[in-house]
């Protein structure tokens, strides 16, 4: 499996690690900005990495921090191809011929040791790659982006993974997370998280506007995520929260990198109630954004309600009804 690490990590005081999306291919932040107008520096993990190497490590290390681009898609190998691809890229292989129903999965050829699964992956990043190949004495800042929120504080709540890394997390931030804190358990971690961590939302509003304190915004319908959550300014995916708000992020990590006793701030978030949807929105959003409703000829759609239930008679009894009689059960 293919992670990305940049050169000497050894000698870094400082290492932002990034765990992308499960779903996504290592590096790709949004296929959606990586394949339309942003291009593939904008749409990928090429941006961050450029700023991340005009900071510095700390006020006593002028040096840009290490980066190390944890690969939490790519889980599943594809023998003949010869590399890891995503779960759902497996859906999609050749095959044999149109007879052949899909790839079935076989531990033992497509399961990659160590990284059979996000959650295994966040544990060998952590257990193997940043063990053995980092200053233990680097301080280190954790991004993480959808899914992959839920997956690392599960892991950093974790008793023995607090005890190894908490000492050394110098900041964790949290893009699109949903997973409320009452699901925590580690009393030190919660407390971090409240003083050191903080979240960006999708949301139409201004980038960088307080929505919620660690405690939650009812008014907002945002739960206690256990730290304080800001606007992203991306109102619809959270996978292109990274690219909205990719200079506010940054900004903050390295604000708390060059301060070792930060905590955050108390906040006061805005009131921002929902605005009124007129025609006028429905007019100015892009087309691939609006649902698709489409009209059905009735004589068509009995045609494909009988053919529905053939098939479903089929599959209960592996015979194909003879006659439509026979096929009039409900589907």
């Amino acid at each position: 499996m293919p992670i990305f690490i940049t050169p000497n990590l050894d000698t870094k005081s400082r290492i932002v690690v990034i765990f992308g999306e499960p779903t996504q291919e290592l590096g790709l932040v949004a296929g959606r900005v990586a394949n339309g107008a942003g291009g593939i520096n904008e749409g990928s993990m090429v941006s961050v990495v450029r700023a991340l190497a005009s900071q510095r490590s700390s006020p006593d290390d002028g040096s840009p921090p290490g980066i190390v681009l944890a690969n939490m898609g790519q889980t599943y190998f594809w023998p003949q191809g010869k590399r890891a691809i995503t779960v759902l890229a497996s859906s999609f292989l050749p095959l044999p011929s149109l007879l052949h129903k899909g790839v079935r999965h076989v531990p033992a050829l497509n399961d990659i040791p160590g990284n059979e699964d996000p959650v295994k992956h966040v544990k060998y990043i952590f257990g193997e790659v940043l063990r053995s190949m980092a200053n233990d004495k680097a301080l280190l800042d954790v991004i993480a982006l959808g899914d992959s929120c839920e997956i690392v504080e599960k892991f950093l709540d974790g008793q023995e993974a607090w005890d190894t890394w908490g000492k050394r997390l110098n900041s964790l931030t949290l893009l699109g997370p949903v997973f409320e804190a009452e699901g925590l358990t580690n009393a030190q971690f919660k407390d971090f998280m409240a003083k050191r961590a903080r979240g960006y939302l999708v949301c139409p509003e201004p980038l960088g506007t307080p929505l919620a304190p660690p405690e939650g915004n009812s008014e907002l319908s945002i739960p206690a995520l256990g730290f304080p959550c800001f606007s992203s300014s991306e109102p619809m995916y959270a996978e292109t929260i990274l690219i909205r708000a990719r200079s506010h992020i940054l900004s903050h990590i390295q604000d708390v990198a060059m301060d070792l006793g930060h905590e955050n701030p108390a906040i006061t978030p805005i009131d921002c109630p929902p605005p009124a949807m007129t025609e006028q929105h429905w007019d100015d959003l892009p087309e691939e954004h609006k649902p698709e409703v489409t009209k059905l000829d009735q004589a068509e759609f009995k045609a494909q309600v009988k053919q529905a239930k053939r098939w479903r008679k089929f599959q209960e009894t592996g015979t194909a009804p003879e006659t439509d009689s026979e096929s009039e059960s409900e589907v």
